[in-house]
Parts: structure tokens; C-alpha cells; sequence
């Protein structure tokens, strides 16, 4: 359908994703003795004319402060004729009360959404992006502003396709794969530098 009056419109199918959020949200209410529904917006985040978007929810944890912190990932596309155009792309973030309702609402540009989000419980946000065999991680403050991009290759001289990660009371304990797919684990101190590491890591050296 060709949009005739400059105006943005979204896709059909974008009601299943609101309806996804709903009962993400749903859920985790239930499990904290409540019971509530909330529609949290995200297609106004996008400023500029596009044709399409699409979104999806990735994580809710404990916000700091209280709450929970929900994040989900957008992308926004303008048609025109036989050709697409990537117009935005951005992660979202919302802190939430006990009660469902929004406290604030945070972007962050990315190329990719971040599939893992842990806390410090204190003043930090660890939020890792990980896909196709490498991985990066972006640091925020209890606010969401950015504080430090950080690279495991530039850092750590590996590349690793991280799936989750637990915070220790010195360092970070990593778990994910290499690249011809064996399972690894490894630590890092707070400034990110490894303190030890599965044997497996070793083969994800660009070196061997």
C-alpha cells in the first residue's frame, strides 16, 4: 500500500508485536503477585517519514531503583518503489514501576538488538550484543546514559558469540562460543580484562 500522504504508517503485522509486549508484561506481573496490562509505545520514537516497522521485546529484568527495566528493539523502513531503506534503527528501554506504569523511556541506536541485559543491583547496566560469532557491550548508568562501548576483540583478542553472563563481586563470568561452535566460559574484572578463561576460548584466537 503506497503511503500518498508523506505520512508514516505502520504494518499490519505490528499488532502481533504490540500484543507480544502485552503479554511479556503480563507475565512478569503475575509472578510478583499482581495482576496488570500495560501498552507501552514505541512506533513515535521515529521522528522521520517511513513506511514500515517492526519491533520485538528481548529483555525485562529488576530495574535499579526498583521497577523493572524492559527493553525492546525497532526497526524502521521507508519504501519507495522496488527499493527499502533503513531509516532507524534503535533499542528501547523503559523503566517501570511495581504498578506497570512507565517512570521513563530511553533509545539507543544500534545496528543490532542486545540480547543480554544484567545490572550491577547498584549503578550500572551491562547490555551485550551478540550475534554471528562476535560480540560487543555497551555500559550505561542507572539512567540509561551511555558510558563506554567495549570490544572482547580490541580488549581480549577473542571473538566470541556470548548467550549470557553473571555478575560476580570482582568480575564478569561470560558464557557462549567460538566459532566452529564449542561452548566456552570465561571471567573478566570490571575493567573487562580476562582473569581466566575455558580452554576452548583459545581457539578463537585469530592466531590459533
Amino acid at each position: 500500500m503506497e503511503n500518498t500522504n508523506n505520512a508514516p504508517y505502520v504494518s499490519g503485522g505490528l499488532m502481533k508485536k504490540h500484543l507480544l509486549f502485552s503479554l511479556l508484561l503480563l507475565s512478569v506481573s503475575l509472578l510478583a503477585g499482581q495482576t496488570w496490562i500495560r501498552y507501552y509505545p514505541w512506533a513515535d520514537v521515529c521522528t522521520s517519514t517511513y513506511t514500515s516497522a517492526t519491533a520485538n521485546v528481548y529483555n525485562v529484568i529488576p530495574s535499579l531503583g526498583g521497577g523493572y527495566l524492559l527493553q525492546g528493539y525497532a526497526e524502521f523502513i521507508y519504501e519507495s518503489g522496488e527499493y527499502e531503506s533503513p531509516v532507524m534503527m534503535t533499542n528501547i528501554f523503559w523503566k517501570i514501576d511495581e504498578n506497570g506504569d512507565v517512570v521513563w523511556r530511553r533509545i539507543y541506536n544500534n545496528l543490532s538488538p542486545y540480547n543480554i541485559i544484567v545490572s550491577n543491583g547498584i549503578d550500572r547496566y551491562y547490555c551485550i550484543d551478540s550475534s554471528q560469532g562476535t560480540s560487543f557491550m555497551d555500559v550505561f548508568d542507572s539512567e540509561l546514559n551511555h558510558l563506554e562501548h567495549y570490544s572482547f576483540w580490541d580488549q581480549n583478542s577473542f571473538d566470541l558469540q556470548l548467550n549470557d553472563v553473571v555478575l560476580t563481586d570482582d568480575g564478569l563470568v561470560f558464557a557462549g562460543k567460538n566459532y566452529i561452535g564449542q561452548a566456552v566460559i570465561l571471567k573478566t574484572d570490571y575493567q573487562f580484562n580476562t582473569i581466566w578463561q575455558g580452554i576452548s576460548v583459545s581457539q578463537a584466537y585469530s592466531d590459533g
